[in-house]
C-alpha cells in the first residue's frame, strides 16, 4: 500500500514528465522486445507440459486471427433507424483468442478422458489434465462478497516497502513501454505526459485497492492484453469498461473464478506462444522511428539489449553476489537488476542521451500517427479524433478554459515543465522532446 501510495505521487506530481524528456523509440523498443522475451520464459515452462495441446491453441489462434480474419457470419443488430436486422461480422477475428483457449481445454478434455494424460503428479503431462483442480472447484462458495482487510489487514514494514518500491519502480518502466506498444497497435500518436501520468497514478490507486482486498498482487499494465488489441483490432474503450465490469461480476461469483482456474497449463502456454512473438514484433516496429544505418542507435539497442537479457540471468545464477552490507539495499538493487526490462531501459535511456545525436536520428520528432498503423489513409476528421483520443470523456470544454488545468501533470492540458534556456527566454518540452516556446505550447 505505501509502495503504491509513492507511485500515486509520481504520477500526480508529474515528475515522470522529467524522465519522458530524455526518452524515445530507441529507450522504448528494448523494453518492450525484452517484455516479450520474459514472456516466452513464462510460455515454454506451460508449453513443455504438452506441447500438442499448446501448439493446437497456438494454431486456432493463428487460423482465425490471421488465416480467417476476413471471414464474416451474419449475426444480429440492433440500431434506432433499422430496428433488428442481420449484419456480417468478422466474429471469428474478434473472437479467435476466446475460441483458441475453449477448443483448446476441450482437447485437453478428450486427451483426460481418453487416458493420454498421466495420472501421476510427478509426470510431466500430468498439468494438462482437466480433472487436477476438481476438489477446488467443488469445495468453492457459489457468491462471496470480499471486503477490505477480509484476510488481514496490511502492516507497515520498512523494508517490504523498500523492496516493493523497486517493483513498483520497475513496473513503471513496463507501463511507459506498454502504453506505447498500445498506441502503436490502435495507430495513435504517442502517449503524451499527461496521458502517462494518469495512467502511472491509476496503478498505484489500483495497488492501493488491491492492498486494502489483500488479493496478493498490485496493480500495473500488462502486455498480453496489448497483444490481444493487435488480433482481434479490438481497442474500444466501451470494451475495455465492460470487461472491467464483467471482472468485477465475476470475482462476486468465486464458483466462475474456480471454474476459469481449471484451464489447463498449455492452453496458457498456447495463447503466450502468440502474445510474446507479437510483443517482440511491436518492439521492434519502433525502430522504424530511428535511423537504423546509424552506428551509434545499433550500439545504444545492442548494449541495452545485451545487459536486459545477461544482468538477471547472471544474478540467478549467483544468488548473494550483491552483498553491501545493507540487507534492504540488496533487496532493492537485486530487484531491480533481475528485472531485464528496467536493466534495459536504464541504459538506453543512459546511452541514448548520452552519445551525441541528432533528433531525427534518434527518431525523437513526434508523429501524429503511429508509423505502424496500416490504415492506407486517413482523412482529416479521422485525425483530429486519434489526436484527440488522450482527452478526458468528460469536461473537456471546462478545463480547456482554465488556465489553472495547463500546469496540472494529469490534466489533457498540461504543457509540461518550464525551464530556462540559456537565453534566458522559458520553454516548454513535451513528450517528443522537441523544445518549443511557451506561447506556441500554449497553442498547442
Amino acid at each position: 500500500m505505501m509502495a503504491s501510495f509513492v507511485e500515486v505521487l509520481i504520477g500526480t506530481t508529474g515528475l515522470l514528465s522529467v524522465l519522458l524528456r530524455f526518452v524515445g523509440p530507441l529507450s522504448i523498443a528494448p523494453v518492450l522486445i525484452l517484455l516479450g522475451i520474459s514472456l516466452t520464459q513464462i510460455a515454454w515452462p506451460s508449453c513443455h507440459v504438452h506441447w500438442g495441446a499448446a501448439f493446437f491453441t497456438a494454431a486456432v489462434v493463428i487460423l482465425f486471427s490471421q488465416i480467417l480474419k476476413d471471414f464474416k457470419i451474419p449475426v444480429i443488430s440492433f440500431s434506432r433507424e433499422k430496428g433488428l436486422h442481420t449484419v456480417r461480422s468478422r466474429l471469428l477475428l474478434k473472437y479467435s483468442m476466446f475460441f483458441g483457449i475453449m477448443l483448446g481445454w476441450f482437447f485437453c478434455w478428450i486427451l483426460t478422458e481418453s487416458g493420454a494424460l498421466s495420472s501421476v503428479p510427478s509426470d510431466r503431462t500430468y498439468k494438462a489434465r482437466t480433472d487436477i483442480k476438481n476438489e477446488v472447484f467443488n469445495n468453492t462458495p457459489w457468491i462471496s462478497l470480499p471486503y477490505p482487510g477480509e484476510v488481514v489487514w496490511p502492516k507497515p514494514s520498512l523494508a517490504a516497502f523498500f523492496g516493493m518500491l523497486a517493483a513498483v519502480i520497475a513496473s513503471i518502466v513496463e507501463s511507459i513501454g506498454d502504453y506505447n506498444a498500445c498506441a502503436t497497435m490502435c495507430c495513435v500518436p504517442s502517449p503524451p505526459q499527461h496521458a502517462v501520468n494518469r495512467g502511472i497514478a491509476i496503478e498505484g490507486l489500483g495497488g492501493i485497492l488491491s492492498s486494502l482486498w489483500c488479493t496478493g498482487t498490485g496493480t500495473a499494465s500488462i502486455s498480453s492484453n496489448i497483444v490481444i488489441i493487435g488480433i482481434t483490432r479490438v481497442a474500444s474503450r466501451r470494451v475495455v469498461q465492460m470487461a472491467g465490469l464483467m471482472m468485477i461480476l465475476v470475482g462476486l461469483f468465486q464458483i466462475i473464478c474456480s471454474f476459469l482456474a481449471t484451464i489447463p497449463d498449455p492452453v496458457l502456454g498456447g495463447t503466450l506462444m502468440v502474445k510474446s512473438g507479437m510483443i517482440i514484433s511491436v518492439g521492434i516496429s519502433l525502430l522504424k522511428k530511428v535511423d537504423l544505418q546509424s552506428s551509434r542507435n545499433l550500439f545504444v539497442l545492442g548494449l541495452s539489449l545485451f545487459f536486459g537479457i545477461v544482468m538477471p540471468e547472471y544474478l540467478q545464477e549467483n544468488p548473494g553476489v550483491i552483498n553491501t552490507g545493507s540487507t534492504t539495499f540488496d533487496k532493492c538493487a537485486t530487484i531491480l537488476l533481475e528485472t531485464g526490462i528496467f536493466v534495459g531501459f536504464t541504459v538506453a535511456v543512459v546511452f541514448d542521451n548520452l552519445i551525441p545525436g541528432t533528433a531525427e536520428e534518434r527518431g525523437m520528432i513526434q508523429q501524429n500517427i503511429s508509423p505502424r498503423c496500416d490504415v492506407p489513409s486517413r482523412d482529416r476528421k479521422e485525425t483530429e479524433v486519434a489526436s484527440s483520443c488522450y482527452d478526458l470523456p468528460f469536461g473537456m470544454g471546462y478545463i480547456r478554459r482554465s488556465t489553472i488545468a495547463r500546469y496540472i501533470p494529469i490534466s489533457p492540458t498540461f504543457l509540461g515543465f518550464a525551464y530556462r534556456s540559456g537565453k534566458g527566454s522559458a520553454v516548454q518540452v513535451d513528450l517528443s522532446g522537441e523544445a518549443t516556446s511557451e506561447e506556441n505550447a500554449r497553442t498547442k
